[in-house]
């Protein structure tokens, strides 16, 4: 494993895991900032994997609606469940979680990847597997967002003006997580979470190459930035959406950048 890699503070190991830190319980118990908007009964997501072990965290921008609710908009129930939801906490709203229903949500945030995880994460697994030796199923790695609500509508389609409201809410937690965990290198998937990070204050991405497409025609920009101890490395392309950026040759390409950026001197 190359030295970026490397965990900020090891020592912080068995502080973190005795107890649920304060900032992780106000995580889960804040209310919504825009309750119409966010997915009914849903919790926030503090992580996808267990943040406070993971040496290496994927970036994007919120949860999935598909994580609390099918393509019907109902609920996922049983095998089918994935997160902890307001109905299966039997609770009325987030704010009024006991100590022992927030330990609940944050032992299904802890074990996502031990479950039916949603195929979205599919092509970020490979590459990080293949580019930085870490996975989301053995712990070493998790998934983290700049906004930790899930909304009914895509993000896209939302206003300018909500979407800063959700930002604004999710900065402080990810900051905190960021700042107490051994994560060291974040790799951030896509323009649009590039565009959001800025926006929220962590720091100008530097463009230090690019990647060609399988077809000889689209190109990918290669980013990096270095901000508060941390190095985020990734690309403008959407692993997720854009025709062409889940081929397995192109999703190669990127491990072994990313490879490149964390070797040893």
């Amino acid at each position: 494993m190359g030295s970026g890699l490397q965990p900020r503070g090891v020592a912080q190991y068995s502080r973190i895991m005795t107890t649920l830190p304060s900032y992780v319980l106000a995580m889960v118990r804040r209310e919504p900032p825009i309750e119409e908007l966010v997915v009914p009964y849903s919790t926030p997501v503090v992580s996808f994997g267990n943040f406070r072990i993971a040496r290496v965290a994927t970036l994007g921008i919120n949860p999935s609606n598909r994580e609390f609710e099918d393509q019907n908009k109902r609920l996922l129930t049983g095998q089918s469940q994935r997160l902890e939801n307001l109905i299966s906490l039997n609770a009325a709203s987030t704010k009024s979680l006991t100590d022992s229903q927030v330990s609940q949500v944050i032992s299904a945030c802890d074990s996502y990847f031990e479950k039916n995880s949603y195929s979205w994460f599919t092509p970020l697994e490979k590459v990080i597997r293949s580019g930085l030796n870490v996975s989301y199923f053995d712990k070493t790695a998790c998934h983290l967002d700049l906004v930790q609500w899930s909304t009914s509508s895509k993000w896209q389609a939302l206003s300018t003006k909500v979407k800063e409201k959700l930002l604004d809410d999710g900065k402080n937690h990810l900051e905190n997580q960021l700042n107490q965990a051994l994560i060291s290198v974040i790799v951030v998937n896509g323009i649009s979470v590039w565009r959001e990070l800025q926006l929220a204050g962590f720091g100008t991405p530097e463009k230090v190459g690019k990647l060609t497409f399988p077809n000889g025609k689209t190109t990918c920009q290669l980013l990096v930035s270095k901000n508060r101890g941390l190095t985020f490395l990734g690309w403008t392309s959407n692993l997720q959406s854009q025709q062409g950026a889940n081929s397995n040759q192109f999703l190669q390409d990127l491990a072994g950048w990313l490879k490149l950026q964390t070797k040893s001197d």
